[in-house]
């Protein structure tokens, strides 16, 4: 019984550690920003992208990858970044051309195959998060080199004034400030371990993803000003040549503006702020649709 357990077991375990992501394209580009990237009140429109197989949904589908799902964007065929890490040169040339923001970041390279999604949205709140994951396959032999595949999370609108075009901000930034490329991943070693090429290297989340090399999970922030409009340009593109890919995943449901969890005061005398000795209130605590079930609040009462 004991040996017929342990089976099971060390089973389940690899099936775990050297299962793959998978990918899907042909979706409405609309379609998967409004229902896999957004959560909280957000309102989007015009979205557009500039490339077709190079941007399209993502499942985690029982592997390591960190992401269960979301939205992937590609310098290549987004089926090129599915596991298992078989290959440590895998790409395809889209022939989208550049983009002056992502050029004027790799400075000094010449960018190809860009794949670009822009959109505009109106926040609920002065807060705008986005959690992302950047891989690529040019990690870790081309670090340094003539190529520098590169990464850029493009903000503009009221109250912003920045180099890029539509004077926007580059958000996507590493936690040193460095934007995302891959010289500075890899010079200031955020990946998930040193990649290698092997089939289940830590570097591709153990064979999840076909990529060699991939970041830490990341954090896009920005301050922005409530239920005014804002353009959003995500793009990313080869530096140097336009062979090997690099892709970004997006965590469905993790552009957040606006709370997710409403709490209300009902009150038998008074308002909503209002409490009374001798009566009794109760709050009413509601979960938005797609926050964490355990995700922990703290509501502050003052007496006066």
């Amino acid at each position: 019984m004991k040996k017929k357990l342990f089976f099971i077991l060390c089973l389940l375990s690899s099936t775990y550690l050297f299962s793959q992501i998978t990918t899907q394209t042909g979706l409405s580009i609309q379609n998967l920003v409004e229902d896999t990237l957004i959560n909280g009140c957000i309102q989007v429109s015009n979205v557009t992208v500039n490339s077709s197989g190079a941007y399209g949904y993502f499942n985690q589908n029982g592997s390591q990858f960190p992401f269960e799902s979301g939205i992937i964007i590609a310098s290549g065929n987004i089926s090129n970044a599915q596991g298992p890490n078989t290959s440590g040169s895998l790409g395809n040339s889209l022939g989208s051309g550049s983009d002056p923001d992502l050029a004027a970041i790799a400075s000094g390279y010449t960018i190809n195959d860009a794949t670009v999604v822009q959109f505009d949205f109106i926040p609920a709140t002065d807060t705008v998060i986005f959690n992302y994951i950047f891989g690529s396959e040019e990690f870790p032999e081309y670090a340094n080199s003539s190529f520098n595949d590169v990464f850029g999370f493009f903000l503009s609108g009221p109250g912003i004034n920045g180099p890029y075009t539509n004077n926007a901000i580059n958000i996507a930034i590493l936690p040193n400030s460095q934007p995302v490329t891959i010289d500075n991943v890899h010079n200031y070693d955020y990946y998930t371990a040193y990649p290698t090429s092997g089939s289940t290297s830590a570097g591709s989340y153990y064979g999840a993803v076909q990529y060699d090399g991939n970041t830490i999970v990341l954090q896009a922030f920005a301050l922005v000003q409530a239920c005014e409009t804002y353009h959003i340009k995500l793009a990313v593109g080869d530096a140097g040549d336009s062979a090997y890919d690099s892709g970004v995943f997006f965590e469905a449901g993790s552009f957040v503006s606006g709370e997710s969890i409403s709490v209300v005061n009902s009150a038998q005398v008074g308002g909503e702020a209002d409490l009374w000795e001798g009566c009794e209130n109760f709050y009413v605590i509601a979960r938005e649709e797609g926050s964490e079930a355990d995700q922990e609040i703290e509501i502050l009462v003052t007496v006066d």
